[in-house]
C-alpha cells in the first residue's frame, strides 16, 4: 500500500469519523477535541509541522483541511513530465532524445 492511498483514504473516512467522536459536555471544546482527533488521525508530527496556522485557527477543526488537502496533492515531478512529454521525431536518432532528456 503506497502512502498516497492512505492518505485518501484517511481524507475521504475523516468526515464520517467525525461522528464517532465523543462529545463532551462543554460545548466550548467540541472544536478543540475534533482538531486534536483529526491531528492524531493524519499524524501529527509529519503532517501539523509543515503547517502555519495562526493562533485563533489551531482549535478549529475547519482549519486544517486546506493544508491537509493540500500536503496530500501529490507532487509535480519535472524530470518526469519532461520524460514523458518528450516524443522521438520521425528522423530524430535515438542519442539526441537521450541527450535532450
Amino acid at each position: 500500500m503506497s502512502s498516497g492511498f492512505l492518505m485518501d483514504y484517511a481524507m475521504e473516512n475523516l468526515e464520517a469519523r467525525d461522528e464517532i467522536i465523543p462529545r463532551p459536555n462543554d460545548v466550548k471544546n467540541i472544536e478543540k477535541d475534533k482538531y486534536c482527533a483529526f491531528l492524531y488521525i493524519v499524524g501529527r508530527t509529519e503532517i501539523y509541522n509543515t503547517w502555519t496556522l495562526q493562533e485563533h485557527q489551531q482549535n478549529n477543526i475547519e482549519t486544517p483541511f486546506t493544508p491537509f488537502k493540500e500536503y496530500c496533492k501529490p507532487k509535480i515531478n519535472v524530470t518526469f513530465e519532461k520524460f514523458n512529454s518528450r516524443v522521438q521525431q520521425e528522423n530524430e536518432l535515438l542519442d539526441k532524445v537521450i541527450t535532450f532528456l
